[in-house]
């Protein structure tokens, strides 16, 4: 399948469901490529990322389903947390995970800030703000790095998703992947479509300014 960046961007869609059929290396290397190649700040590179094809990610799969405390997913909210329907969410994003045959991790080697334990630690401190400006930086480059890999899968006909229901099981997937000094983002799941969601409406939250 051939198509413009443009046409990439705006046809690109989440995608939960997959068919059994093995990404082939190639593509995985583009895909991966394609995210170390995403605009930092100062060039940081924040992103470590592990291409699991095995079943190790089942394991995660299996911590999210095993944790039953909804407000640990989405705390802002004592019962409904930032979304409605948190548990439901959480077991479609490991079905998902399972079904896919390739999962992502994504980890930040936190260069600026510490990394969200040490915002934790320091959180009364006067040098608080100066973390969580740095912290923002590395999710937003992080945040660059998944969007060029999901287009990236996109273009070679592939889907995925960007699966945030695990962040509350942070500490396991470390252990799992034996990354103890870093930082648990999130996970990228992808792989052949077994379903054609239809575009969701976008809201036109944009303005343009003109001197004409």
């Amino acid at each position: 399948m051939k198509m413009d960046a443009y046409e990439c961007l705006v046809t690109r869609r989440s995608i939960r469901r997959f068919t059994n059929e093995p990404i082939p290396i190639e593509y995985i290397e583009k895909i991966l490529y394609a995210g170390i190649h995403a605009p930092s700040s100062k060039h940081i590179q924040p992103w470590y990322i592990i291409a699991d094809t095995t079943n190790r990610k089942n394991l995660v799969a299996s911590a999210m389903e095993e944790h039953e405390d909804p407000s640990d997913w989405n705390p802002l909210h004592p019962t409904k947390g930032l979304f409605n329907g948190t548990n439901n969410s959480r077991l479609i994003s490991s079905s998902g995970m399972r079904e896919a045959p390739l999962a992502i991790q994504v980890f930040s080697d936190h260069p600026f800030s510490g990394g969200i334990d040490l915002i934790s630690e320091l959180h009364a401190n006067q040098e608080h703000r100066r973390h969580i400006v740095s912290y923002s930086v590395e999710i937003a480059s992080l945040s660059a790095c998944v969007e060029n890999m999901l287009l990236a899968s996109h273009s070679f006909g592939l889907g995925g998703f960007w699966c945030i229901d695990p962040t509350c099981i942070s500490e396991t997937i470390k252990k799992i992947y034996n990354q103890p000094d870093r930082d648990y983002f999130t996970t990228v799941c992808i792989g052949f479509p077994n379903e054609d969601p239809k575009p969701k409406k976008r809201k036109k939250k944009f303005e343009i300014l003109s001197s004409s």
